[in-house]
């Protein structure tokens, strides 16, 4: 009896591993599959950039410069043949600069102290590009269109309110070219609104010049 057990699941497993393994479905052993897959990622691309920017902020009447972050994805939406293609998608950046401004930026303060400012940008938003695919170029050229939701942290070493959050929104115009092997130079311009510092003599807007470097796949 035991040996008939013994026969019976040894049976059972061997002819559930011979099922398994005829039906195990891969990437690489289906066609079907491998065009499904393909597809997808053509119409998907995920992208990334690192930069340096220089930001005008109205309301303290000075220009920063600092370094820059982008990520987002691309979902296509139109083509018109293998030319124009047209893309929409989530966006983030980042940005980050300091400086030292004189004390009499700042209302209600008089000349001759240095206050060091230090800035963080973070954005979240959503952008069309619009790709003009040049297939006997070695690249692609792009222009997108961002609007989004804009918040800026500001760090002051002295004064009332040394830490502050302003929150408003942005719009932005980018445009560049894009490399067959996936790496992107691109120019960014960002006009913010309500970015503005607390008790400072001047409006509450930012205009920013981005030069990025990045990688689409």
């Amino acid at each position: 009896m035991r040996k008939l057990l013994l026969t019976l699941s040894l049976a059972t497993l061997v002819a559930g591993g011979a099922y398994a393994q005829g039906n195990n479905t891969t990437l690489e052993s289906s066609p079907e599959l491998q065009n499904t897959f393909a597809q997808y990622r053509s119409n998907i691309n995920f992208n990334f950039a690192l930069g340096y920017g220089f930001t005008k902020f109205g309301n303290i009447d000075h220009s920063f410069t600092g370094p820059v972050a982008k990520l987002g994805v691309d979902f296509r939406v139109a083509s018109l043949g293998t030319t124009h293609q047209f893309y929409f998608g989530p966006e983030v950046a980042f940005a980050y600069s300091s400086k030292s401004l004189d004390s009499s930026k700042f209302k209600g303060q008089e000349a001759g102290t240095n206050v060091d400012t230090k800035v963080t940008q973070y954005t979240v938003g959503v952008k069309g590009t619009y790709l003009i695919s040049t297939p006997d170029l070695l690249v692609n050229h792009y222009i997108s269109l961002g609007l989004g939701m804009n918040n800026v942290h500001y760090s002051l070493n002295t004064g009332e309110g040394t830490t502050q959050n302003s929150h408003g929104m942005y719009a932005s115009l980018e445009g560049g070219v894009k490399f067959k092997f996936g790496l992107t130079l691109g120019l960014e311009y960002r006009h913010a609104w309500k970015t503005g510092l607390k008790d400072t003599a001047f409006d509450d807007s930012s205009n920013a010049l981005n030069l990025l470097v990045g990688y689409s796949f």
